[in-house]
């Protein structure tokens, strides 16, 4: 076979090109978001109209945790234990779940705001690491939560603030939250940076305070607010008051007159609002933004990031 001399070179260029030319590997998403876990609750909805609360639960551990995601297994290991619970809550509940069902919305313009608000925060932190976001359902019982870089949202807490829904079928417990869907997006946010966290395990007042305080504030920061907004009407009227109570218990591993007490307290959950407003006052006395946010996500001593921030003096 004859070859010509040209042709040769060119080859020979082509194979140099190929040989020099830099590989350019595409960065990793920065939030990946799961949603097929949702058509299997529905699927498994349509099924256990009518049924025992056990025999619900076959159903339900079939088609919906057999065949979900990790998210899905992981929200099952630390919130929803098992289909039993689930079950029990639709079947007292099952006009809320079907209203849920109707108002839904596309979580493609959630998922947006969540991508941007996060890549919003790689710019102020170069720290960030990728999470992964799986919209889930449940028994009520959590609007977010996280299991490592998981973020897991159980979407039917949302339909209990919409405004065109009948009060009398929303469960009691989450009337005092006002979720509605488009707080997706904020308590989203609150959760990711949850997963950026590396605290010491949560125990005192102050820990659990200042961890969901930090929370809230790197969300309004970034996202510009955060599904406790409400807190600041409260908080703000009566914060010399919350500030002598919450020193004297905030050593104390009795989180009831601040946390987690919608169900006992009137104005409840003012440990976001007090760890929020901890927070803030740390970072508006650090010099540098990237390594007070560093510093803020990165706490091993509480008593002494309270006494750095000022908040209490």
């Amino acid at each position: 076979m004859r070859f010509n001399f040209f042709t040769v070179l060119v080859c020979i260029g082509l194979i140099l090109a190929c040989s020099t030319r830099q590989v350019v590997h595409p960065e990793p998403m920065l939030v990946t978001f799961h949603t097929n876990d949702l058509k299997n609750f529905w699927l498994a909805f349509d099924q256990t109209a009518g049924l025992s609360v056990n025999e619900c639960a076959k159903v339900y551990d079939k088609i919906y945790l057999k065949n979900g995601s990790q998210g899905l297994r992981d929200f099952y290991k630390i919130r929803l234990e098992n289909s039993t619970k689930i079950c029990s809550a639709i079947i007292s509940r099952r006009a809320y779940y079907e209203k849920t069902r109707e108002l839904l919305p596309s979580l493609n313009k959630y998922n947006e705001a969540i991508l941007e608000s996060f890549n919003k925060f790689k710019k102020m932190y170069t720290g960030v690491s990728p999470v992964e976001v799986y919209y889930l359902i449940g028994w009520t019982g959590t609007a977010g939560t996280v299991e490592g870089n998981k973020l897991l949202i159980g979407l039917e807490t949302f339909t209990s603030g919409e405004k065109t829904i009948d009060k009398k079928i929303v469960p009691k417990h989450l009337l005092a939250y006002g979720l509605h869907f488009d707080m997706i997006p904020a308590v989203a946010v609150h959760e990711l940076i949850h997963t950026q966290q590396t605290y010491p395990e949560m125990e005192t007042l102050l820990e659990n305070s200042v961890m969901e305080g930090v929370a809230d504030f790197l969300t309004k920061k970034i996202h510009g607010s955060t599904m406790n907004d409400h807190l600041f009407e409260y908080g703000r009227k009566n914060e010399e008051s919350l500030k002598k109570l919450f020193a004297k218990k905030m050593n104390g591993k009795d989180l009831s007159d601040f946390l987690y007490n919608s169900t006992s307290n009137k104005h409840p959950d003012m440990g976001y609002y007090l760890g929020y407003r901890i927070a803030e006052s740390y970072f508006q006395k650090y010099n540098g933004e990237p390594e007070a946010i560093e510093k803020m996500l990165h706490i091993s001593d509480f008593n002494l990031f309270l006494n750095e921030s000022g908040y209490l003096q």
